[in-house]
């Protein structure tokens, strides 16, 4: 009962942040509506095909992981498992949902939930690598462009990048992991946590697969950030492709908060309040941010009908 009002509780705050949106903002939903069906089907057509490859580079990128923990394991299992997050990852809060269903999955399959979560988080870690990369890398491009953004904007790299060297000190330095591990209240909590963290240490003498799987990242992210410039340019948003590189690495970190389903509504008003600093009109950017969780949907329900057909077969 309480898992279901939870969920209840986060299905509304997508809907109330949407409705804000919509009445608080200046978007009309009529020409959002418009926008969308005269999207430009060249355009559209390659940001579908790039969303695809975008989705096989963090198979990819997993499978990598674990492989040099579990080198039994089958590629079509874990296609599975991958297929079951994607579809949760649409009906739950933000993408943890799906992590924490991969990581059930296999954990299940293999009876090892230490070194699975392992893998599910450092995939999780190197992808916020990949992320802030590719928005510094956007940053360095601007200033040789000539482009100037807001001061806060440089204080949200601050912080994301102080969050990315606080995880990878705890992830990759026992000093570090010990002084938050104190902070455990319970023992089981503690215990538990230190054998994860042990999982996720030994990955720090595997160098083949964090370069493997960073560089993945950087090209993932680079990929998923010119699918947004894809869509844009079918929507009529005509603005340099640098912008795309800053401003959709931001709206990723903000939609892994768990408090809305697949980010719906954080999404949108995240990519409101970036692009119209460039001037860009509130009805094209939410369009624009109502297709690509279009592509978010329908990749899930795709997911979940490999999942459901595969189900019978998952423990072979």
């Amino acid at each position: 009962m309480k898992k279901i009002l939870i969920l209840i509780i986060k299905i509304s705050i997508s809907l109330g942040l949407l409705i804000i949106l919509f009445r608080r903002i200046d978007t009309d939903i009529k020409k959002t509506l418009f926008y969308i069906r005269t999207a430009d089907p060249l355009y559209f057509l390659a940001a579908v095909l790039l969303f695809i490859l975008v989705i096989y580079l963090g198979l990819v990128r997993w499978n990598i992981f674990l492989k040099s923990v579990k080198k039994d394991l089958a590629f079509r299992r874990i296609f599975v498992s991958f297929c079951g997050g994607l579809f949760f990852n649409v009906f739950l809060p933000s993408s943890i949902g799906g992590d924490i269903v991969r990581t059930t999955d296999l954990s299940l399959h293999t009876k090892d939930s230490s070194s699975i979560f392992a893998t599910v988080f450092l995939d999780r870690i190197v992808g916020f690598v990949g992320l802030v990369v590719v928005a510094f890398l956007g940053f360095i491009l601007g200033y040789f462009y000539g482009l100037r953004y807001s001061p806060q904007l440089y204080l949200f790299m601050f912080i994301f990048t102080a969050l990315l060297i606080f995880i990878l000190a705890v992830v990759f330095s026992k000093r570090a992991f010990n002084l938050v591990n104190k902070l455990m209240v319970f023992g089981f909590l503690r215990r538990y946590f230190t054998k994860f963290h042990e999982c996720c240490y030994s990955f720090r003498f595997q160098k083949v697969t964090l370069i493997k799987t960073m560089l993945l990242s950087f090209l993932l992210q680079a990929c998923f950030s010119t699918v947004y410039y894809l869509v844009g340019l079918s929507l009529g948003i005509k603005i340099n492709i640098i912008h795309y590189l800053i401003f959709v690495p931001i709206i990723s970190s903000v939609t892994v908060l768990p408090i809305a389903i697949g980010g719906l509504g954080l999404r949108d008003n995240t990519a409101v309040v970036l692009f119209s600093t460039l001037g860009v009109a509130a009805d094209r950017v939410v369009a624009m941010t109502l297709i690509n969780f279009a592509f978010l949907f329908f990749i899930g329900i795709a997911g979940g009908l490999f999942y459901a057909v595969l189900l019978n077969n998952r423990e072979k």
